[in-house]
């Protein structure tokens, strides 16, 4: 689907998924001469990532150990996370994202 449109010198920039590593893959892009670069995992790429990391930190400091206690520290938890970068700093510049371009 993708490689009918790819030109010579142009990249495909794929996460690292299991299924964007398929056998042939590469070879696929490669044979029409574009590159292919594997994203490895960033926050700033996948901002659920921050939510996910501060309701963890949050429910730690909570320390609830039974179902119920866990239910209700989520349920008072979730409203604190904000948009955005998940208390990331809104005005600070991503670092360099990182990519590898094996697979």
């Amino acid at each position: 689907m993708l490689c009918p449109q790819l030109q010579s010198g142009q990249a495909v920039i794929m996460d690292n998924l299991s299924s964007h590593r398929s056998t042939g893959g590469r070879e696929r892009i490669e044979a029409v001469g574009a590159s292919l670069l594997i994203q490895r995992p960033t926050p700033y790429l996948n901002p659920i990532e921050n939510a996910w990391a501060k309701l963890k930190q949050q429910l730690r400091a909570v320390k609830a150990r039974k179902a119920t206690a866990l239910d209700q520290a989520i349920a008072e938890l979730l409203p604190t996370i904000r948009p955005g970068r998940a208390g990331m700093d809104q005005t600070s510049t991503p670092p360099a994202i990182p990519i590898d371009n094996q697979l």
